[in-house]
């Protein structure tokens, strides 16, 4: 946006920026860099590099730079929410013994009710921290339930999965992705132990972790537990579920990025279907599945169906989010490519200003 807005320094006469788009992209990743691990209230006290500091950009919450993955196509930058939380990769709950009917791990009576509740508290915190963004904290809360849960239930009870599972997401969003996908292996094991690879928790773990390997770069291996999740989905589920549709789009989605686009498509189509039929077109999960397909339309090049794919998502989560919400900023900043690539400058530059817009509202 910068780069293309002649931000970067004094325009020259023929109204291109001074800069070219090698210094673009050397300050976005310098910027990228220091941006990676720090939380939200860190980030405002950040000392950039001295070539970045005098860039006039504009500001912006935090927010939106945590909660996306952008994914290069063809020179330009793309939103994919594919790669994002969506319905499987949520703070879990602990308000009761999911496997063991109110035992401790080594099979004696669970904690009293006082330590249950104290779990249950610790748990709505690190739910609402995670919903705000605090994530230092989120995960502060969330090292001392976990503490509780091994003291009182033992370190292999689903409880412990569920937890490590939470911690997983939210080292995620700190940008510690291999942290996260340690903790998700964890979980997977745990919930392994506890009931069985054929269990709904094991596939959302599964699920969760291939998420955290499409966004280290791990495309084979995302396609890999995708699949993996998927199977289990179908068998546990039946064929129409939503789990199963996010699946499928996710799988789609990762699918795109190896480049199999006929296979994506497919995928993404039948899932939007799912999910129109089983939470309607009014859903957010509908919104993210129609991104995903969009991005897929984009890169066959099929502009017009990317688009409609676009403006559809967009005007629900308007209605579900309001419009200066990340989620939709996201989608316009796509729909300012697709006109891009279509070669409709004005168009683009049109719905970034409303992007700037927007941002400003929200500082």
């Amino acid at each position: 946006l910068i780069y293309r807005n002649g931000a970067i320094g004094p325009r020259k006469p023929d109204h291109t920026p001074s800069r070219p788009p090698a210094m673009a992209a050397s300050l976005l990743k310098k910027m990228a860099d220091k941006c990676r691990n720090v939380s939200f209230r860190r980030f405002q006290s950040l000392q950039f590099p001295a070539t970045f500091r005098n860039v006039p950009i504009p500001r912006f919450r935090p927010f939106f730079v945590f909660r996306r993955e952008f994914r290069s196509e063809q020179g330009y930058w793309d939103v994919d929410k594919g790669g994002s939380e969506g319905v499987d990769a949520k703070i879990q709950g602990v308000s009761k013994p999911e496997a063991s009917g109110g035992e401790g791990a080594d099979g004696g009576t669970g904690p009293g009710q006082e330590v249950i509740e104290e779990i249950q508290i610790l748990n709505g915190r690190v739910n609402r921290y995670y919903r705000e963004g605090m994530y230092v904290e989120a995960l502060d809360t969330a090292h001392r339930a976990h503490e509780l849960i091994i003291t009182h239930y033992g370190e292999r009870h689903m409880f412990a999965a569920s937890i490590v599972n939470n911690k997983a997401l939210i080292n995620k969003h700190l940008g510690k992705l291999e942290e996260a996908g340690r903790m998700y292996k964890i979980s997977m094991e745990l919930y392994h132990d506890a009931v069985g690879s054929e269990h709904p928790s094991y596939a959302t773990a599964t699920h969760n972790l291939a998420l955290v390997e499409r966004l280290r770069g791990s495309t084979d291996e995302a396609i890999r537990l995708f699949s993996l999740a998927l199977d289990i989905r179908r068998k546990v589920h039946g064929p129409e579920h939503v789990d199963v549709a996010v699946s499928m789009h996710n799988l789609g989605s990762a699918l795109r990025d190896k480049g199999d686009l006929d296979q994506a498509l497919n995928l993404q189509e039948n899932a939007l279907v799912i999910l129109r039929r089983r939470v309607s077109t009014e859903h957010l999960s509908t919104a993210t599945c129609m991104n995903a397909l969009g991005l897929t339309h984009k890169r066959l090049e099929d502009f017009e169906k990317a688009l409609d794919m676009y403006t559809r998502a967009l005007g629900v989560q308007r209605r579900e989010l309001g419009a200066r919400h990340s989620e939709c900023l996201a989608t316009m900043h796509n729909m300012a490519e697709c006109y891009t690539n279509m070669g409709d400058e004005l168009k683009a530059n049109v719905i970034r200003e409303e992007i700037l817009r927007l941002v400003d509202q929200q500082t």
